[in-house]
């Protein structure tokens, strides 16, 4: 029997022969039992080659998908190798820069390695006048030096003068040096005619004045130099464009360098060169080169009142203050307004006074090395010296010094100031007592100040005191301190309540010492 589930394989019927003989019951069953194991076997394999030539497709298959991918991949990444090609590609420029130094003049390789060229680039007389006119604009200079340096003496300011040298000419302007300063002005214009490119080198030098024997001493000092390739210039293309418009050539701030002070700055030189064909000089004039107006301006100080002065007898206290200005570039002296200015007297003051006192420093030039402004109060006498109380300083120059930047008014409100006894007064007034105050506060003042251009402050005049024109600001006389009471009460007269009259008898007083003078003098 076949087994369960298979099913035995049919025999057509043409294949079956005509002629075959009958079989016994035994070799039946056998030939059956082989025609089933037959059928098996050729169903196995015909199961295994489906199930091969399934693997086999499904093998292709994977392959052929899997190469699909492979090539996917190997495109995407053909497409990001040339995407970064592009992005680094070397150019010929590239090349090139990786050939030479940095900042390397691209015109100078065309003629730099041919000796042909080079001459004639440089020695050209198209390019190269036979001569050329120099022209050297001084304008001014900061000097800056350690105090220490031998032959300086720890001096605060200088005495500078200019020198140059100019190929193998040396200029000194010795008899032009400026004293005691450290910001000399030369406005200056020196010419030469040089030959190119043997008297091309020019060295400005700074020097520190000496007298004859300070001279034999330590010799010339010098405080920096610089120096500048004319040749390097002449043949700069932008430079000889500037040159070319002339107005375009700019201002140098050259640092001077001393050799004595290496890796120190000295200062600097403001100048500038200009360079032109010696044949064209007379055609073309030099730049005027004129110093700028000196700027000027006016302080104005509003003395308003002073509180808690210290009582002199114990009781009261003529009260004055005084200011003085320290500046050694004021010149309003010559116009009537004095160095030393002076309030009015609070006569009798138990510890304060009022003034509306105007102060007035016209014509402070500029620039200015020092400018402090001493206030000084004081127990004021008829008949005998001021005895001093005590003073206060305040300084001035960075005022001015913005005024005169930005042409701009300050004001300063009304602001309050400590006396100090300790300051000492005028050829030590104070003394001893001076001495031992340790800064011992004997008042405070208030004050209102004005800096301002001289020509606003010409617009806006005002006079000292309450003298006319009394305006910027308008002042009005205090009635307090200043009547006959208060002036005679130094004297200890006390006088009576007498109304009216007490304004009446000063004048009829005053009335009959004009009549005696007039008669005395023979003309009554």
């Amino acid at each position: 029997e076949d087994p369960p589930g298979v099913a035995a394989p049919a025999t057509p019927a043409a294949t079956t022969p005509a002629a075959t003989p009958a079989a016994s019951p035994t070799g039946t069953g056998a030939v059956g039992a082989l025609r089933g194991l037959g059928g098996l076997v050729a169903a196995a394999a015909h199961s295994a080659a489906h199930s091969a030539v399934h693997a086999v497709e499904s093998a292709a298959h994977a392959t052929e998908m899997l190469l699909g991918e492979t090539h996917v991949a190997a495109a995407h990444k053909k497409e990001q190798e040339h995407a970064h090609h592009e992005s680094v590609r070397v150019t010929e420029e590239d090349i090139a820069k990786l050939r030479r130094s940095v900042g390397f003049d691209d015109d100078l390789d065309s003629y730099a390695f041919d000796v042909a060229k080079l001459t004639s680039r440089f020695k050209n007389k198209e390019r190269v006048p036979s001569r050329i006119r120099v022209r050297i604009y001084f304008v001014k200079a900061i000097c800056i030096f350690g105090k220490q340096v031998e032959g300086f003496f720890g001096k605060a300011f200088i005495d500078p003068y200019l020198a140059y040298k100019l190929g193998n000419v040396l200029v000194s302007m010795r008899n032009m040096a400026q004293f005691n300063t450290n910001v000399p002005s030369f406005y200056r214009v020196e010419e030469r005619d040089i030959v190119m490119p043997a008297e091309a080198r020019l060295q400005v030098d700074l020097f520190d004045y000496q007298d004859a024997f300070g001279e034999a001493i330590n010799g010339e000092k010098l405080i920096g130099s610089t120096v500048i390739d004319l040749e390097d210039r002449w043949h700069s293309a932008s430079w000889r464009d500037a040159m070319d418009r002339r107005q375009q050539i700019p201002t140098e701030n050259r640092a001077l360098i001393n050799p004595q002070l290496s890796g120190q700055n000295c200062g600097s030189i403001e100048m500038w060169v200009e360079m032109i064909d010696s044949v064209r000089a007379s055609d073309i004039k030099a730049s005027e080169l004129r110093k700028p107006p000196a700027m000027e301006i006016e302080v104005r100080l509003v003395i308003r009142t002073c509180k808690n002065v210290k009582l002199w007898d114990g009781t009261k206290t003529d009260v004055k203050v005084t200011v003085d200005l320290e500046c050694r570039e004021y010149e309003g002296v010559t116009m009537g307004f004095p160095k030393l200015q002076a309030t009015d007297v609070h006569f009798g003051s138990t510890g304060n006074a009022i003034f509306n006192w105007r102060i007035v420093y016209p014509r402070i030039v500029m620039p200015t090395k020092s400018c402090t402004m001493d206030l000084k109060l004081y127990q004021a006498n008829s008949i005998s010296a001021d005895e001093f109380i005590g003073a206060v300083s305040i300084d001035l120059r960075r005022y001015v010094e913005r005024v005169a930047r930005d042409m701009d008014c300050i004001y300063i409100e009304k602001a309050d100031l400590q006396f100090s006894a300790s300051s000492g007064g005028d050829d030590g007034e104070g003394g001893e007592a001076a001495a031992d105050a340790e800064d011992e506060k004997v008042g405070s003042v208030q004050f209102e100040m004005w800096f301002m251009t001289q020509s606003e402050a010409n617009q806006k005049r005002a006079g000292k005191g309450r003298e006319d024109p009394n305006d910027y600001p308008q002042l009005v006389t205090p009635a307090e301190g200043r009547g006959w009471g208060d002036v005679l009460g130094g004297f200890s007269i006390s006088l009576p309540d007498l109304g009216l009259m007490k304004k009446i008898i000063p004048i009829v007083l005053f009335t009959l010492l004009c009549l005696v003078l007039l008669r005395f003098i023979g003309l009554l």
